[in-house]
């Protein structure tokens, strides 16, 4: 018999599970091979990256910090560049188990402020294609109409994925300081942010970046 139209069989259920799980492994492969590859610039970008006393109340810990090559998932001009530079990106993640929230903070410093834009421009077909290779993707919204001092240009948008937990929503902006990329996603399953909420999040990691690079004279 065959499936209602507009409506996924278990079978398909079980066929997508399967190609999101060999996803999730194969790109746990790929991270572990480019955190080991040589990366003389990594402090540079793990320096710019919120602290866990940044966010907002009690309870939260760090789950993880990754380094890897900024170019070693994507071959295109803004990578290429990044290459030369030999730029790091620098990733950490923070949860709280009390609210079942999670800040993912990611810093990419870039050949100049023109790829730091057009890296922030591909952010949503990045972000796309990035979750429905791993997750089933219920929502992805573009919301407009958010900006953040010191940010040459923001991007930021609403997600909703079906994870094993349950269904997850995320907020994410993600901005350019100058020749620096920057996103930070804001995700729960029980107590979703607000969008002022992770603004004032991004806001910290913007002016972290800021006097960063205003001390070192970058």
């Amino acid at each position: 018999m065959s499936a209602t139209p507009g409506i996924r069989s278990r079978s398909d259920r079980k066929e997508d599970d399967m190609k999101h799980e060999f996803s999730r492994i194969l790109n746990r492969v790929k991270m572990a091979a480019a955190e080991q590859r040589f990366q003389p610039n990594k402090h540079v970008s793990t320096s710019l990256l919120l602290n866990i006393d940044a966010l907002p109340g009690d309870g939260w810990s760090l789950l993880g910090q990754r380094e890897f090559p900024a170019h070693a998932y994507k071959s295109d001009p803004v990578m290429d560049n990044a290459k030369v530079i030999k730029s790091t990106t620098s990733r950490r993640l923070f949860e709280n188990h009390s609210s079942s929230r999670s800040v993912i903070v990611e810093v990419t410093p870039l050949a100049n402020a023109f790829d730091a834009q057009l890296w922030v421009s591909s952010a949503e077909a990045r972000l796309r294609q990035n979750l429905a290779k791993v997750v089933e993707v219920m929502e992805f919204v573009v919301i407009d109409e958010v900006s953040l001092e010191g940010a040459e240009k923001t991007e930021s948008f609403q997600s909703k994925i079906l994870v094993p937990k349950g269904l997850r929503t995320s907020l994410a902006i993600s901005t350019s300081v100058g020749d620096v990329y920057t996103m930070v996603s804001c995700g729960s399953f029980e107590q979703p942010w607000t969008m002022q909420e992770v603004v004032e999040i991004a806001k910290t990691q913007v002016n972290r970046i800021v006097s960063a690079r205003g001390a070192s004279g970058l």
